[in-house]
């Protein structure tokens, strides 16, 4: 039934609670198909164009499809509705859960890409990893700190706090990458170094 929700898009009754947890299943098949790729030993490592372009679709095409669950024609701040082909109450998924399928959306770009701005060959697939990796990083970071910022100032919170708290402990380990690949990237000049420190 997950499957089925992925390759055709439509979703069965019975389904619509696992619409989420379908897409955290899938973006974890493409992870695998990643390490797979970049984290072999020398001896058994394929650094094969045609393979990376094929994961980089796989992340497009699962991008394309969460993407309608992330951001909807018609949304506000906290809840998403989605409507269902059979017109029964609609899905929603709240704010952080859409923060979480983004920010795997960029995890996975930098997954990608990162052993290729490791290498130390200036080449231009080292260019384009490079920039990759900086739009995917910029982006966490953006995404997490408007998270935070719009969750902590809506009406209701007390005291300031957190309305919709971050508890997948993945966050922390991708702001903290994002930061170092920034840093770097302005250190060997490929990025604005007055942007990176901020």
């Amino acid at each position: 039934m997950i499957l089925h929700v992925l390759e055709t898009g439509q979703l069965k009754p019975a389904a619509s609670h696992l619409l989420l947890p379908t897409f955290l299943a899938k973006h974890g098949r493409i992870k695998g198909l990643i390490l797979e790729l970049r984290n072999k030993s020398i001896l058994h490592s394929n650094f094969d164009p045609d393979e990376q372009a094929r994961i980089d679709a796989e992340i497009s095409r699962w991008w394309n499809a969460a993407q309608d669950l992330v951001d909807p024609i018609e949304s506000d701040l906290n809840i998403t509705e989605l409507s269902r082909p059979d017109n029964s109450s609609p899905i929603r998924i709240k704010s952080s859960h859409k923060l979480l399928l983004v920010v795997q959306k960029h995890e996975s770009v930098i997954l990608l890409n990162r052993p290729v701005i490791t290498s130390g060959y200036e080449t231009s697939a080292f260019a384009v990893a490079m920039q990759k990796c900086i739009g995917a990083s910029k982006a966490i970071v953006t995404c997490v700190y408007r998270h935070i910022s719009t969750s902590t100032e809506q009406s209701g919170t007390l005291g300031g706090r957190n309305t919709a708290p971050l508890v997948w402990p993945g966050f922390v380990w991708l702001i903290w990458q994002s930061g170092l690949i920034l840093l770097y990237a302005a250190s060997e000049g490929h990025y604005s170094a007055d942007v990176a420190k901020r």
